[in-house]
């Protein structure tokens, strides 16, 4: 290992006022890890009546733990990531990408749900820190539009039987521009997948890379954005292989409380002509709400009202 900075004892506690850069770490949080690198980040939202602003931290030139620089033999300098305790013990972390990035890598900066970053990516230099060295969470924008939370609920394999469902990439975008998932955490409640094929594969930009899901069961795709992200088009690529496992019937579901309740944003009854090809996005693109009052025979969408998604902002006044 190079050189490594000296640091505090083990857990040091952060002090409750001090000239250097570091702000005051909220008392629900514990600060662990190596943050020499200065970044600032926060974890959950203040609590009730507190100053939002307060429920930051920034390292400074403080250690705590280690040293935020680290040259190994292998694979050459790191900046190793920030990171939270929370009072019940669940690990939160400042970067997508882990607790390491390698130098020249990225680190895409994440905030707790409610809260979005007022940078989006620190690049780790050759000097071992991050660049820009801080960021910070602030609460959502209340006019930001769509849903925070978001849920594709396959309903119907092509398979008869079929309950293992796959599919390589979905895709939303708004007025014309994809959407990034860079922001989302993906999930499967109950759901297991092999090595691979995580939830997380679904929305990684990549149509070559899948999820797929062997519980059995036809369980839904969970995606998470801290803040609302609004849509008015999505569709999907299918999987790599057995056609009997792609979804003819499904429903997108959106969330604004944290998941206590879905909205049914979206939802094809009758089964979809989904393409038998591999690695290919469906020829449809599924508007939001274009299908609300088609009186033509065709009627595999059914939508959500258009007031209530003009409400929202997924879609426009003028929508037909």
């Amino acid at each position: 290992l190079g050189q490594q900075a000296t640091a505090p004892p083990a857990r040091a506690a952060m002090p409750a006022a001090c000239a250097c850069k570091t702000a005051l770490v909220p008392s629900r949080m514990l600060l662990v890890g190596v943050v020499l690198a200065a970044v600032v980040a926060r974890a959950l939202p203040a609590a009730p009546g507190a100053d939002p602003s307060a429920a930051s931290y920034s390292s400074g030139a403080a250690a705590v733990d280690g040293a935020a620089a680290v040259d190994s033999a292998d694979d050459g300098l790191r900046c190793e990531a920030p990171k939270a305790l929370l009072d019940d013990g669940e690990p939160f972390e400042a970067c997508a990408e882990g607790p390491v990035i390698l130098a020249g890598g990225v680190c895409s900066t994440r905030c707790a749900y409610g809260y979005g970053p007022t940078v989006h990516q620190l690049r780790c230099g050759s000097d071992g820190q991050l660049h820009p060295p801080t960021f910070q969470c602030e609460p959502c924008a209340p006019d930001v539009k769509g849903w925070p939370w978001y849920r594709f609920v396959p309903t119907k394999l092509r398979g008869a039987g079929m309950t293992g469902v796959q599919l390589n990439e979905l895709v939303f975008r708004y007025k014309g521009k994809g959407v990034s998932f860079t922001k989302a955490d993906a999930s499967v409640p109950e759901g297991v997948s092999a090595p691979g094929s995580e939830p997380q594969r679904a929305v990684d930009g990549n149509s070559q890379t899948g999820w797929s899901d062997e519980s059995g069961s036809l369980r839904p795709l969970v995606l998470k954005f801290h803040c609302p992200v609004a849509f008015d088009q999505y569709t999907f690529f299918t999987a790599s292989d057995d056609p009997r496992r792609d979804p003819v019937r499904w429903r997108l579901e959106g969330s604004n409380d944290r998941g206590s309740s879905w909205a049914s944003i979206h939802e094809v009854l009758s089964d979809h002509p989904t393409t038998y090809e591999r690695f290919r996005v469906l020829e449809t693109w599924f508007r939001v709400p274009a299908c609300l009052y088609n009186t033509a025979p065709n009627t595999l969408q059914v939508c959500r009202s258009t007031d209530e998604l003009v409400r929202r902002g997924l879609a426009h006044p003028e929508t037909p």
